[in-house]
C-alpha cells in the first residue's frame, strides 16, 4: 500500500472528520477544508493524489472548484462525494469532469477500496 496524500473538501464537518480517521487509521496523509477556495489554495501549496470534494457548498461550489484545481494539479484525481445532486445538468457536469463520484450515504469501504487501488 502506497501512502497518498488526501485533501477531503466538504462544508460537513462530520464528513471530514470521518474521512481524516479513517485516512488515518489506513496510513495515509489527510487534510481536510470546508470549502472551496481552502481547497485550492491548499492545492497551490502541496501536491495532493486525491481529492475528495463535495459539489453543494457556500462560496465557491465543487464544480468551480475542480475546475481550479484540474487546472493547478491535472494530475490529481478529483472524486465527487455527495447527496445533494438533484440538477441532472450539475450531475453531468460532475461525472464529465471528476475522476470518480461517490453518493452519500457512503460506504466508507467502497472509499477505502478506491483509495488503495490508486
Amino acid at each position: 500500500m502506497d501512502n497518498k496524500k488526501i485533501l477531503v473538501v466538504d462544508d460537513e464537518e462530520a464528513i471530514c472528520r470521518l474521512m481524516e480517521l479513517v485516512f488515518d487509521n489506513t496510513g495515509h496523509t489527510v487534510l481536510a477544508v470546508y470549502n472551496g477556495a481552502d481547497a485550492v489554495g491548499a492545492v497551490k501549496k502541496e501536491h495532493f493524489d486525491i481529492v475528495f470534494l463535495d459539489i453543494i457548498m457556500k462560496g465557491m461550489n465543487g464544480l468551480e472548484t475542480m475546475e481550479e484545481i484540474k487546472k493547478i494539479s491535472p494530475e490529481t484525481q478529483v472524486v465527487i462525494i455527495t447527496g445533494n445532486i438533484t440538477d441532472n445538468v450539475i450531475t453531468e457536469k460532475a461525472i464529465k469532469g471528476a475522476d470518480w463520484l461517490f453518493y452519500k450515504p457512503f460506504d466508507i469501504k467502497n472509499i477505502i477500496d478506491y483509495v488503495e487501488k490508486l
